[in-house]
């Protein structure tokens, strides 16, 4: 268990991690494809992504590297990024053939757009 002390030294070295510029463009373009979804009714917003940023941030560090990785901001978009879309109520099927709650609805959405949105291949740490 971290002390109060340990933990706002840890916050503070998480805002030191580096981002790249094609990070920053990947984390964008992930969001901007929520707000341009037919399922989506209100997609994420310029807080929801420097949610995301900050906590791929905070997960670069834990995982002992000073830059975020692409893979970071995919691991963490739908937990960030789902709760906060609005969906539309026309109550999207599951596999199973129920209704899917809006969380479980959202998150499909954000898979999709994982799988869509094209992921930065560039030099993204700070050499």
């Amino acid at each position: 268990m971290a002390s109060p002390d340990e933990l706002l030294s840890m916050q503070k070295e998480a805002k030191e991690i580096y981002v790249a510029d094609c990070i920053y463009d990947y984390a964008t373009a992930i969001v901007e494809a929520t707000r341009d979804s037919r399922e989506v009714r209100i997609g994420a917003s310029p807080r929801a992504l420097l949610a995301l940023v900050s906590a791929a941030k905070a997960l670069a560090l834990l995982s002992g590297r000073s830059f975020v990785t692409p893979d970071d901001i995919k691991e963490l978009a739908v937990p960030v990024l789902a709760h906060r879309l609005s969906m539309h109520a026309s109550g999207s099927l599951n596999r199973d053939g129920g209704i899917q709650t809006q969380h479980a609805h959202a998150s499909s959405v954000l898979q999709s757009i994982l799988e869509t949105v094209p992921c930065p291949t560039e030099d993204f740490s700070n050499k």
